[in-house]
């Protein structure tokens, strides 16, 4: 099972259905090679990679292992979603954590005893020592053992950002909102709801823009995961 780091918004998006896809750069990015660089459709036998030092080695890839040796999930992986969460745990004699997930407001109470949880509350007692009642865990420091979504990746491909569809855009979990009775999409760049798009795949470029500053421009590859809710099963 591996990990999906994800921030308040993109939790809140699972949880409410709206989002099914997560684009993530490829890194390295592929370059030209012969002159041609062929994706999606296309013939794919020029891919490249830059690696070594500096990027002064460019080791051609076959297309078919793009996927199995550069994306970080595979169809048929099982995720589970770091979220940032409240923890409370008010005395060290304390058999349970109290976890308060940041999306939501969802409050759970865990019980204290796997070996996992010991070693994460024995990695981050500092948090406690401070003297603070309570604590707030970023998601990349949520453990595992908290995780509460689960999802299945049902496809992986590569595709350049700009060739997103509206469909796919809306599928990336964009807010929208209603004013003066349209409907209008998120501007990530302002943050400002009026300042909205009329279109789905606009709103996402502002989102694409604010976490990757000039990725758009350049057109980056990508690799799209697409994803379902997953009902892990409790033994």
């Amino acid at each position: 099972m591996k990990p999906l780091l994800a921030n308040t918004q993109v939790a809140q998006n699972i949880l409410a259905g709206r989002q099914t896809q997560d684009r993530r750069p490829i890194k390295p990015q592929p370059v030209k090679q012969h002159g041609k660089m062929f994706i999606n459709q296309c013939d794919r036998d020029d891919w490249a990679f830059e690696s070594g030092i500096n990027g002064s080695i460019k080791t051609p890839i076959d297309h078919s292992e793009i996927i199995p040796k550069f994306a970080k999930y595979q169809v048929g992986d099982i995720l589970y979603v770091r979220e940032t969460m409240v923890c409370e745990r008010e005395l060290p004699e304390r058999l349970y954590f109290d976890v308060l997930y940041s999306a939501d407001r969802t409050h759970i109470e865990t019980p204290v005893g796997s070996d996992d949880q010991t070693e994460w509350f024995m990695q981050y007692k500092q948090w406690w020592s401070r003297g603070e009642d309570k604590v707030v865990i970023p998601s990349i420091h949520m453990p595992k053992w908290a995780a509460r979504i689960f999802l299945k990746v049902t496809g992986v491909r590569v595709e350049r950002v700009k060739d997103i569809t509206q469909a796919d855009a809306k599928s990336e979990g964009v807010i929208s909102f209603t004013d003066q009775g349209r409907v209008w999409h998120r501007n990530y760049l302002t943050g400002k709801d009026f300042y909205g798009y009329g279109e789905y795949r606009d709103s996402f470029q502002s989102l694409w823009e604010s976490i990757y500053p000039g990725s758009w421009e350049r057109n980056d590859f990508v690799f799209v995961y697409e994803f379902e809710k997953y009902e892990r099963q409790v033994k």
